[in-house]
Parts: C-alpha cells; structure tokens; sequence
C-alpha cells in the first residue's frame, strides 16, 4: 500500500500541506520525491485546483514544476488520485 503522512499544515494563503510519502514517487529522470506540498486555491492562471511539488522534509519547494494539477476538492482525494491513501503520523 502506499502510504502518506500528514507532516503539517504551512500557513500558504492556499490550503497547502506538506507529506512524506511511502514509497517516494520516481520521476523518470530516475530522481524520486520523499515530500511533497499538496495546494489547494487559486492557481496562477487564475483557475481553482490542486498543485502538487516537490518539498524537502520542512516543506521547502525544490521545485514548482508541477508533479501534479488536479481537480480535487481536498488533500485526500488528491492523494488517492496519486496512488497514495493517508495515514496517522
């Protein structure tokens, strides 16, 4: 099963939370993402939806090309989107 944790809300002016994910998602650049931020709000071209990035283990972006755009509501239904089901930290 994949997995991931809820770390922390960051306080974005989005609803943007950062997650450790087990196992980390490989890129076909065969680099792989341990920690991502999920974003839910406004996007920059102005559309509402759910960004997904790359993030090190404070929630610092380490990238802002998207891993992800979704239409999702929330966090969970973006993780299930990704392949990954939340669990308690």
């Amino acid at each position: 099963m994949n997995t991931a944790t809820r770390i922390r809300d960051l306080g974005w002016v989005n609803d943007a939370v950062l997650f450790r994910l087990d196992p980390p998602i490989e890129l076909p650049t065969g680099q792989s993402v341990e920690h991502v931020v999920i974003s839910i709000g406004p996007l920059t071209n102005g559309d509402h939806g759910t960004l997904v990035v790359a993030a090190d283990e404070e929630g610092r972006v380490t990238s802002w090309a998207p891993l992800a755009v979704l239409e999702v509501a929330n966090h969970g239904e973006a993780l299930q989107q990704l392949g990954y089901e939340e669990v308690p930290a």
